[in-house]
Protein backbone atom coordinates (compact mmCIF):
# COMPACT_ATOMS: atom_id res chain seq x y z
CA UNK A 1 0.00 0.00 0.00
CA UNK A 2 1.64 3.35 -0.82
CA UNK A 3 0.75 6.07 1.28
CA UNK A 4 1.46 9.84 2.80
CA UNK A 5 4.70 9.55 5.06
CA UNK A 6 3.49 10.27 8.87
CA UNK A 7 6.36 11.59 11.60
CA UNK A 8 6.00 7.94 13.18
CA UNK A 9 7.48 6.78 9.85
CA UNK A 10 10.79 8.53 10.55
CA UNK A 11 12.78 5.22 12.07
CA UNK A 12 11.78 3.25 9.02
CA UNK A 13 12.77 6.31 6.38
CA UNK A 14 16.11 6.51 8.80
CA UNK A 15 17.20 2.66 8.47
CA UNK A 16 16.27 2.82 4.64
CA UNK A 17 18.74 6.21 4.07
CA UNK A 18 21.63 4.23 6.07
CA UNK A 19 20.88 0.79 4.34
CA UNK A 20 19.84 1.50 0.87
CA UNK A 21 21.34 4.73 0.48
CA UNK A 22 24.45 4.59 2.96
CA UNK A 23 23.54 8.33 4.54
CA UNK A 24 24.49 8.21 8.16
CA UNK A 25 22.35 10.94 9.63
CA UNK A 26 20.82 10.59 13.54
CA UNK A 27 17.30 9.64 13.78
CA UNK A 28 16.53 12.58 15.74
CA UNK A 29 17.85 14.79 12.72
CA UNK A 30 15.67 12.59 10.49
CA UNK A 31 12.39 13.27 12.55
CA UNK A 32 13.23 16.92 12.71
CA UNK A 33 13.65 16.70 8.56
CA UNK A 34 10.34 14.62 8.29
CA UNK A 35 7.95 17.44 10.50
CA UNK A 36 9.41 20.23 8.63
CA UNK A 37 9.07 18.83 5.45
CA UNK A 38 5.50 17.08 5.94
CA UNK A 39 4.60 20.89 7.31
CA UNK A 40 4.91 21.78 4.05
CA UNK A 41 2.44 20.13 1.93
CA UNK A 42 2.27 22.81 -0.67
CA UNK A 43 6.17 22.04 -1.61
CA UNK A 44 6.72 18.49 -0.79
CA UNK A 45 5.53 15.14 -1.40
CA UNK A 46 6.70 12.13 1.02
CA UNK A 47 4.63 8.59 -0.04
CA UNK A 48 5.97 5.69 1.94
CA UNK A 49 5.16 2.16 0.86
CA UNK A 50 4.46 0.20 3.16
CA UNK A 51 3.81 -3.71 3.26
CA UNK A 52 0.01 -4.92 3.68
CA UNK A 53 0.05 -7.79 5.71
CA UNK A 54 3.06 -6.42 8.47
CA UNK A 55 2.40 -2.84 7.93
CA UNK A 56 6.52 -2.76 7.91
CA UNK A 57 7.70 0.53 5.73
CA UNK A 58 9.85 -0.77 2.62
CA UNK A 59 10.32 2.06 0.62
CA UNK A 60 9.88 5.89 -0.11
CA UNK A 61 9.72 8.56 -2.14
CA UNK A 62 10.67 12.29 -1.40
CA UNK A 63 9.36 14.76 -4.07
CA UNK A 64 9.25 18.61 -4.34
CA UNK A 65 6.89 20.05 -6.34
CA UNK A 66 7.19 23.15 -8.68
CA UNK A 67 5.53 25.29 -11.04
CA UNK A 68 6.42 26.36 -14.85
CA UNK A 69 4.43 28.42 -16.86
CA UNK A 70 5.26 25.66 -20.00
CA UNK A 71 3.27 22.78 -17.84
CA UNK A 72 0.87 21.86 -14.77
CA UNK A 73 2.64 21.48 -11.83
CA UNK A 74 5.54 18.89 -11.87
CA UNK A 75 7.80 16.91 -9.20
CA UNK A 76 12.06 16.64 -9.11
CA UNK A 77 12.27 13.24 -6.88
CA UNK A 78 14.81 14.09 -4.48
CA UNK A 79 15.47 11.03 -3.02
CA UNK A 80 13.61 7.45 -3.62
CA UNK A 81 14.54 4.26 -1.39
CA UNK A 82 13.34 0.19 -1.34
CA UNK A 83 14.28 -1.97 0.70
CA UNK A 84 16.83 -4.60 -0.53
CA UNK A 85 14.57 -7.00 1.28
CA UNK A 86 11.15 -7.00 -0.57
Amino acid sequence: MIRTARLEDAEAINQLNKEELGYEISLLETTKQLKNILAQPEMYVIDVYEEDSTRKVLGYVHAQKYETLLSPTMFNILALAVSSNV
